[in-house]
């Protein structure tokens, strides 16, 4: 089964799956603190069904990993709201982005897992809708700290990861070595970003290592290029360990009460790069149409598919 906020579907219920997106990343604080006036709630949950509803009706995209973690705002209500209303499921995710907030560093991982653990197998913030994804982030050396906490999770509840990169600074050479010495599933694992390179070498010395890898970040008039090294690696055989998505977030920041977009977020079609650009440039590239469907099916069901309901 996969675990989404309106509870687990089969594997084969979930249509095309997008693993790596965003309905809204902010601080946590500001929506707290600010509330209606920094995120206005039913205009951030119409204009993102709108777009999960185009979605699903143009590509047949049934199923939406929203890889926010708390400290990124995630809004486990809201999620479910969104995926009601649009009829798209949505899977939610645990844990941290970079480092840990104040104070928190001074805690063992340990025990810091054990929280996260903890909503992975009860539900989040008193709700019964338990995560379907874990998330963590390295930008530098100096982010690390919260790696080896969710690698520590992993290992506990068999969930997948999905972990952020920095591909210039290839982090996720040093978050394997992390999550090797907690005992983590490396065919649990994504690495994110890894197209950001320009060159498919550090994706290629991720995927030797044993662990997935995410060809993303993919927005408009960007996506030749990745398009050319994902079409590269799975020419090398990799097929089944490659995944594709947007990064992209349905209501961003500067759609906010007070910047006064000009732009109507209903409107944002970023969802659709995928079909619309980069799903051309791999067929001429000879990208079969079984590999595609290994990308934005097979692969995903697998991955997120839990075998410890």
């Amino acid at each position: 089964m996969i675990q989404t906020v309106t509870g687990p579907i089969e594997p084969q219920e979930s249509g095309e799956v997008l693993i790596h997106e965003h309905i809204v990343c902010v601080s946590p604080t500001f929506s707290r603190v600010f509330g209606e006036a920094w995120f206005p709630r039913e205009k951030v949950i119409e204009a993102a069904a709108t777009q999960l509803q185009r979605l699903n009706v143009k590509y047949h995209v049934g199923l939406f990993v929203d890889a926010t973690p708390p400290c990124l705002g995630r809004d486990i209500r809201l999620l479910e709201a969104i995926s009601q209303r649009s009829g798209v499921r949505i899977v939610a995710s645990s844990g941290l982005y970079f480092y840990p907030e104040f104070g928190l560093d001074r805690l063992p991982p340990e025990l810091f897992a054990d929280y996260f653990a903890a909503e992975c197998a009860d539900g989040i913030e008193g709700t019964s809708i338990r995560p379907g994804i874990l998330k963590c982030a390295a930008e530098g050396n100096a982010s690390l700290a919260g790696v080896e906490v969710m690698g520590r999770v992993q290992k506990l509840t068999g969930l997948p990861l999905f972990a952020h990169s920095r591909a210039s600074q290839e982090t996720g050479c040093a978050m394997l070595d992390i999550f090797e010495r907690c005992g983590a599933d490396l065919d649990r694992i994504v690495i994110g970003h890894a197209g950001d390179s320009g060159t498919a070498d550090y994706a290629r010395k991720l995927l030797q290592r044993g662990c997935l890898v995410s060809i993303d970040r993919l927005f408009r008039g960007g996506t030749e290029r990745k398009a050319a090294i994902l079409a590269e690696l799975l020419a090398e055989g990799y097929e089944d360990r490659l995944f594709l998505s947007h990064d992209f977030t349905c209501y961003p920041i500067k759609a906010c009460e007070k910047a006064h977009s000009q732009q109507n977020p209903a409107e944002l079609d970023g969802l659709c790069c995928i079909y619309d650009e980069v799903l051309p440039a791999l067929r001429n590239h000879g990208v079969t149409e079984k590999q595609i469907r290994k990308l934005l099916q097979d692969n995903p069901r697998r991955l997120l598919r839990n075998h410890l309901q």
